[in-house]
């Protein structure tokens, strides 16, 4: 097995590895994607785990190991950083201290949802905006006479009608009020 501690940065990475049969220890500079990709590939057919600091870019790394068939896990960079003893940092520092973590059984790592976890959160946010929306359209089109004091309850709805489908029970808000909005 080969266990990789990645010091993550957009334009390169600083990685420290092991090679658990034979104990050889490497350290590598990957200046760019490319290189990221090459190195990689040439571990196919062999169980890695890539140990990553948790940042805002590695969304390309992580979909690259998963389609590459490798273990990664994102750590807590705070935990990371306050279970590290020395004061002075360096690129290369931190790559062995993220290997040294992964292979003790001390790496903190965070849950990250699967890409069709984010796919379907996404789905989730984008369809309660939408009806949110005809709803509200649909009072401003074909309910004119109804007030602002009707629309707060069309939204009051909205939200109760999410949160009670979750439980399995439909709210009773103004039952005769909500039959004569138009919610098609």
């Amino acid at each position: 097995m080969v266990i990789i501690g990645c010091d993550f940065h957009p334009g390169f990475q600083q990685i420290a590895m092991v090679d658990t049969e034979d104990g050889a220890v490497r350290e590598l500079r990957l200046s760019h994607r490319q290189e990221a990709e090459r190195f990689y590939a040439s571990l196919q057919g062999q169980q890695v785990l890539v140990g990553v600091e948790a940042c805002g870019y590695t969304q390309w790394f992580e979909q690259m190991l998963e389609e590459m068939g490798h273990g990664y896990r994102i750590g807590d960079a705070a935990a990371i950083r306050a279970s590290y003893v020395r004061r002075q940092k360096t690129d290369r520092r931190d790559a062995g201290h993220i290997l040294r973590l992964l292979v003790e059984g001390r790496f903190p790592a965070l849950w990250v949802p699967s890409a069709a976890e984010r796919d379907a959160r996404q789905l989730i946010v984008h369809r309660h905006k939408r009806v949110e929306t005809d709803a509200v359209l649909c009072l401003d089109n074909s309910q004119r006479r109804h007030t602002q004091d009707d629309r707060a309850l069309v939204r009051i709805y909205l939200t109760a009608t999410v949160s009670a489908n979750r439980r399995g029970r439909w709210p009773d808000l103004h039952s005769s009020r909500r039959r004569s909005l138009c919610f098609s």
